[in-house]
């Protein structure tokens, strides 16, 4: 077999996520079949891994038979098809637009416009490099490689599983959490999310309580600087929901009412807030008083066994991601585009913590919880098996994240 023949793709559903690759000359045409040509394989989910198959003649009746786009990109040639150095590159773009593709899902709702901004850092608190930050470097170094190599289409990111088994730092998992409060109660101004708002605040609630963030934040003493910052957070969304006349400013020396009014609005199951509701969340935010607790008793399901995945499409996201532009209107869709295309994401504002958010509680079954920084191990073992394991060429990238094109070839019908 020529050394020049690279991998390319005889058939592709990109929604499905299955496909048919041979290592073949560019631009060939598969009746032909030729000896010379590698195997022919098919990817797919869950594992995404090539196994071998027959011959190019089962890519063919796929692709008359199904939404398979028979060539990569439509109307190619010898020198616009598509090339991947392996099998396994092959099959990584076919998994990482698969999961691309599901970046649209959800978004009923949504928050009206807001000057709120992500949490920032405590002031004078320097913030050190993550793991997250070694793997943006290192993908950046392969593709400056890539650059330099016209001919190289990908690159295999080394050792990734030990590039972040260290964990994310906790304070942007809790930054997340924090971001998606307040969006919950930004949405329920002026009866937004009214369709939505009970399976979605149950789940984000049992979210929090899984990923332990507000019981860790009942404890917090009243006058903490902690507790403080994250009254200041949610004191804006909060009052808005629930009117305070003549309270235009947080008074620090209650800062933990404001943790217990904006749990209680972020708990129970009420289609539509009452002004009952309403009284007692004042009540709440003015009094000292027992912190009252929601667990998962109060909705009568036993703990760990909700779905910690499918919910996520039900969570809105902070206006300044819900955009036009980056057709994401949901957590869900936010993390399927960040796993797609990290470093397209990392560019959005406040997005990158939501999403590691999300990856922390899909690991959260993890052990030894009293030990440091468990909530940023638990994100990072979910990292480890779905951030991206190449990085590829500009083309193919491109096509990672804008399938329109071929999204309309595939309805047609693929190939013929």
């Amino acid at each position: 077999m020529p050394d020049e023949y690279q991998w390319h793709l005889d058939g592709w559903d990109r929604r499905a996520g299955r496909a048919f690759a041979t290592r073949r000359t560019r631009g060939a045409d598969l009746a032909e079949n030729r000896a010379d040509w590698g195997p022919t394989v098919y990817i797919g989910p869950p594992d995404f891994r090539p196994e071998q198959i027959g011959s190019t003649s089962i890519a063919l009746s796929a692709a008359r038979a199904g939404y398979f786009v028979g060539s990569v990109p439509p109307g190619v040639n010898a020198e616009n098809e598509l090339s991947f150095p392996s099998a396994d590159a092959a099959a990584e773009f076919v998994r990482l637009a698969f999961v691309g593709s599901g970046r649209n899902r959800g978004g009923e709702g949504g928050a009206p416009p807001t000057d709120r901004n992500p949490p920032q850092a405590p002031e004078g608190e320097r913030q050190e490099n993550d793991v997250l930050w070694s793997y943006f470097y290192e993908a950046e170094e392969l593709r400056k490689r890539l650059n330099g190599t016209p001919t190289v289409t990908a690159l295999p990111i080394p050792s990734l599983a030990q590039i972040v088994a260290p964990g994310v730092r906790e304070e942007r998992i809790e930054s997340g959490a924090l971001q998606l409060t307040a969006t919950l109660l930004e949405a329920r101004i002026g009866g937004k999310l009214d369709a939505v708002w009970p399976p979605a605040t149950t789940t984000l609630h049992r979210a929090m309580v899984e990923l332990q963030f507000w019981q860790e934040w009942l404890e917090l003493p009243n006058g903490d600087p902690k507790t403080i910052r994250i009254a200041r957070y949610l004191w804006g969304p909060l009052t808005a929901l629930i009117g305070l006349p003549g309270k235009d400013e947080l008074e620090s020396d209650n800062a933990s009412g404001v943790i217990r009014a904006t749990l209680y609005l972020c708990s129970p199951l009420f289609t539509r807030l009452s002004p009952t509701h309403v009284e007692y969340a004042r009540f709440l935010l003015t009094r000292s008083v027992a912190n009252a607790f929601y667990s998962y008793a109060d909705f009568g399901m036993p703990p760990d066994t909700f779905d910690r995945f499918e919910p996520m499409f039900s969570w809105p996201l902070p206006v300044y991601i819900d955009s036009e532009e980056k057709k994401v209107t949901s957590v869900g869709g936010l993390l399927m585009a960040f796993i797609a295309s990290p470093a397209h994401v990392a560019n959005w504002k406040g997005a990158m913590d939501i999403a590691l958010f999300a990856a922390a509680l899909l690991a959260s079954r993890i052990e030894d919880r009293a030990a440091p920084n468990w909530r940023g191990r638990a994100a990072a073992k979910w990292l480890a098996g779905s951030l991206p394991t190449h990085v590829f060429s500009q083309d193919i990238e491109a096509l990672i994240w804008e399938p329109e094109g071929v999204l309309e070839e595939a309805t047609a019908g693929g190939r013929r």
